[in-house]
């Protein structure tokens, strides 16, 4: 197709670019899904799993691009990912901060979800 406007992205070599990105941001956070270890996963991965979806999610609902992740994939994350957290983040926060940490968490891979949903849904 080659170019078809002078925005940002309205090429194929820009969009491939955009792509990518969002491609490497999945494959990092199927890593550490892929490595998980119950007992440091929290303290290491979780800082970066739900960084890199919420890059995601900007970048998807910006340039109304794919999110790459397929919808199953993505519940699953959100399944092992929350799994992981209520097991082992309830020492480390109060009864409050676990609730309202636990909430933001559920929203940001629902976002996810939620994309993936539409995307397939065109």
């Amino acid at each position: 197709m080659g170019t078809w406007g002078m925005g940002i992205f309205e090429s194929d070599d820009a969009g491939e670019f955009l792509d990518k990105i969002i491609e490497e941001l999945v494959i990092k956070i199927r890593g550490h899904f892929a490595k998980s270890n119950h007992h440091s996963f929290m303290f290491y991965a979780s800082h970066q799993i739900i960084p890199a979806i919420d890059i995601i999610i900007t970048l998807v609902t910006h340039y109304e691009s794919s999110p790459i992740v397929d919808v199953a994939e993505a519940k699953n994350w959100k399944e092992e990912y929350l799994k992981i957290f209520d097991e082992q983040m309830p020492i480390q926060y109060t009864e409050e901060d676990f609730a309202e940490r636990r909430q933001i968490i559920v929203e940001v891979f629902d976002k996810l979800i939620k994309l993936g949903e539409e995307w397939d849904a065109l």
